[in-house]
Parts: structure tokens; C-alpha cells; sequence
């Protein structure tokens, strides 16, 4: 009885979730009211009440879903390595395979979840989904790396900034062309781009 229970709970959760992308899709989440998606989702109020507190719960928590794959995902690609092998290394050959694999792994996510990922990309919140993952990121460069936070010269900041504000550009805009190159092909390209820069078109 329990797993039927629990089965029902994760329908009744997907259909809640389904139907909010599909309205953050049309509007704002501030013009989005809880009696709109219930009607929507064929759903009564109280049975909404039940899993969130209200529409901003309701989107943090799709935000914390994309985050949390996004903190798995970095902390799976990193080898086992010792403190000493590590150090010194975060511009090396060594971040290459590193930096393909996350990517990969990333984008295919995006392909799969491409509709949450344009719902909450295209919000301005007070802290945007976008900031919140570079400052995962970079406390993940950090921490794996062993840097020291003093030690991150104003060009580097720059540099980070560029890198993953292009990143998130190119995703988008391969999302709006149909997701038609593969995940593979793609981060290939976030690779090159990101360590070759304008090198890769200049002969």
C-alpha cells in the first residue's frame, strides 16, 4: 500500500511540475498563481498545498533539482588523486578530459530536461539560477584544485566570467536551434572554445 502511496505522490508531483514549466514557459513566475496551475493540472488547490507552500517553493525547488545534478555531476568527474597531484594543475592538459566529460554529461541533461532548463534560464529572479551555478563552479575549481581564494587575480575573474557566460550562451542557443548536434559534438566545441578561444578560426 505504502509504494502505491508513494507512487501516486511522485504522478501527482510530475503533473504539478509538468504543468508549472509549461506556464514559466508563457509568463513570469510573479503572474503565475497557484488557482491558474491547479486548473491547469486538473488538480485541487489542496492537493498542491500538500507538496509546496507556494508557487516560489514550488520553483525553488525545480531550481534545487538542476542544482543538485550540477554538484553530482562535478564531483563524479573528478579522479582520485592526491593533494600533490592536484596542485598547480588547473590549467594543465589534465582539466581537458575533465572538462569533456562534465560537458558531456551536462548537455546531456540539458537535452533530456530541455523545456525546465529554458523555463528557469529565462527567469530574473533577485539571484539568478545562472549565478548560483557559476558560484558552485567555482568554489568546485577551488576545492578540487586546492587554490586559494586570495590567490584569484582580477584577470582570472574576468577570464571565469567570459568563459562561463559564452558557455551558457552556446547551450541556449543550441537549445533554440532544436537540440539537433549531439551532446558529444557540442561539448567538443564548449572545449575548444573555452582553451583555444579564437585560435581555432585563425590560421
Amino acid at each position: 500500500m505504502e509504494k502505491k502511496v508513494d507512487r501516486r505522490i511522485k504522478r501527482t508531483k510530475k503533473v504539478i511540475r509538468d504543468n508549472f514549466i509549461e506556464l514559466l514557459l508563457e509568463k513570469p513566475v510573479n503572474e503565475i498563481r497557484v488557482q491558474t496551475l491547479t486548473d491547469r493540472a486538473d488538480l485541487n488547490r489542496g492537493t498542491f498545498y500538500q507538496h509546496y507552500d507556494d508557487i516560489y517553493d514550488l520553483m525553488d525547488s525545480l531550481e534545487n533539482e538542476v542544482i543538485d545534478y550540477f554538484k553530482e555531476s562535478l564531483y563524479s568527474i573528478v579522479p582520485e588523486t592526491t593533494s600533490e597531484d592536484k596542485k598547480g594543475k588547473i590549467f594543465s592538459e589534465d582539466i581537458r578530459p575533465l572538462f569533456l566529460k562534465l560537458s558531456e554529461k551536462l548537455l546531456e541533461y540539458v537535452k533530456t530536461n530541455d523545456r525546465l532548463i529554458i523555463a528557469l534560464f529565462k527567469e530574473d529572479r533577485d539571484i539568478n539560477i545562472r549565478e548560483k551555478l557559476k558560484k558552485i563552479l567555482l568554489e568546485f575549481i577551488l576545492n578540487t584544485f586546492e587554490a586559494d581564494p586570495q590567490s584569484i587575480d582580477q584577470q582570472f575573474s574576468y577570464y571565469y566570467s567570459f568563459v562561463t557566460s559564452g558557455c551558457a550562451e552556446v547551450i541556449t542557443e543550441w537549445i533554440k536551434n532544436g537540440i539537433v548536434e549531439d551532446p558529444s559534438e557540442i561539448a567538443v566545441l564548449l572545449e575548444e572554445f573555452t582553451l583555444n578561444g579564437i585560435g581555432m578560426f585563425v590560421k
